[in-house]
């Protein structure tokens, strides 16, 4: 399966909190659903706006907001 997605010309954010979780469960068990490239990568939080999110809300909707 291949997606086309337009983050506005930023960079990957895998801290995005619209990214999906690294690991799901699904049929009683544990299952892998996102492997990022980068091992170390942590993926799918939901605490906060990552930096990312706030520079590609800003770009869309032409706001020169800052977050702090």
């Amino acid at each position: 399966m291949s997606w086309q997605v337009d983050s506005l010309k930023e960079p990957y954010d895998y801290d995005s909190i619209m990214h999906y979780a690294q690991r799901i469960y699904q049929n009683g068990k544990m299952i892998e659903e996102v492997r990022p490239k980068d091992p170390n990568a942590k993926i799918g939080q939901r605490e906060k706006l990552s930096e990312g999110d706030i520079q590609q809300a800003n770009k869309l909707y032409s706001c020169p907001c800052k977050y702090n």
